[in-house]
C-alpha cells in the first residue's frame, strides 16, 4: 500500500465517522448545511496551487497519471498555517482501465506560511444511485460545492 494512501486512511475514517454520527443521532431537528461562500469570499486556484494539489490528490487514486481535475474555488481568507477542507471534481481510470466520468471528491489542503503546500484525498464520490448524493451532501454541509468550477 502506498504511504500516502495509508496516511489518508485516518482522514477517510474521520470524515466517514463525522458524517455517520451526525446522521445517526436521531435528533428531530433538521441539520442545515453551512452557507455557501459568496463570490467576494472565494478565488480561483493559481496554476502553481493546481500543480501542487493535482500531484497530491492524484496520489490517492488507483491510476494517478490518469487524473483530470475540474477545480473549484478556494477561500480568499486562508489560514496562515494549518489546513482546510476542499471539494472539487475528478475523472480518473478505474481498475479496468476506463474513465469513470467526473466525480466529486473531498480532501484536505495543507497550508504553510499562507501558501498551499499539499493535499490529501479524503474520498471520491460514486455514480451508483445508492451513493451518488452522499459526498456532495458532505461538501454542502461544510459550505462547499464541488460542482461550481473555477475557470
Amino acid at each position: 500500500m502506498k504511504p500516502l494512501a495509508l496516511a489518508a486512511l485516518p482522514l477517510c475514517l474521520l470524515l466517514a465517522g463525522c458524517y455517520a454520527t451526525a446522521a445517526s443521532q436521531g435528533s428531530t431537528e433538521v441539520a442545515s448545511a453551512a452557507p455557501l461562500l459568496g463570490p467576494d469570499e472565494i478565488r480561483d486556484l493559481t496554476p502553481a496551487e493546481k500543480a501542487v494539489l493535482a500531484k497530491s490528490f492524484a496520489a490517492g487514486l488507483k491510476d494517478p497519471d490518469s487524473a483530470k481535475f475540474q477545480w473549484a474555488k478556494v477561500r480568499k481568507a486562508m489560514p496562515l498555517d494549518g489546513s482546510f477542507d476542499y471539494c472539487a471534481m475528478v475523472n480518473s481510470k478505474n481498475s479496468y482501465g476506463g474513465y469513470v466520468g467526473m466525480q466529486p471528491f473531498i480532501g484536505t489542503v495543507a497550508v504553510t506560511k499562507g501558501k498551499i503546500t499539499a493535499g490529501v484525498l479524503g474520498a471520491v464520490g460514486e455514480s451508483t444511485p445508492m451513493y451518488r448524493d452522499i459526498l456532495p451532501k458532505m461538501c454542502r454541509d461544510k459550505g462547499l460545492d464541488p460542482f461550481i468550477a473555477s475557470l
